[in-house]
């Protein structure tokens, strides 16, 4: 028997293997940017309840002066 259909499974092994490694760093990748969105949303949902009550007070406080 021929060595090179021996040769294209090992190369066609190999290539499934670099893209498994590929793939799994595009997850871990991935996975980080979600992070960090899901901080950046907290940020944002607080900044925003902060401005919210900010807003209550003030009209709370306009309404006092009427």
């Amino acid at each position: 028997m021929s060595k090179e259909p021996i040769e294209m499974v090992k190369e066609t092994i190999k290539n499934y293997a670099d893209s498994q490694s590929r793939l799994e760093s595009e997850i871990v990748g991935l996975r980080n940017k979600i992070e960090k969105a899901e901080k950046e949303v907290s940020q944002v949902k607080n900044i925003k309840q902060s401005f919210e009550s900010a807003l209550k007070y003030l009209e709370e406080a306009n309404g006092k002066e009427a």
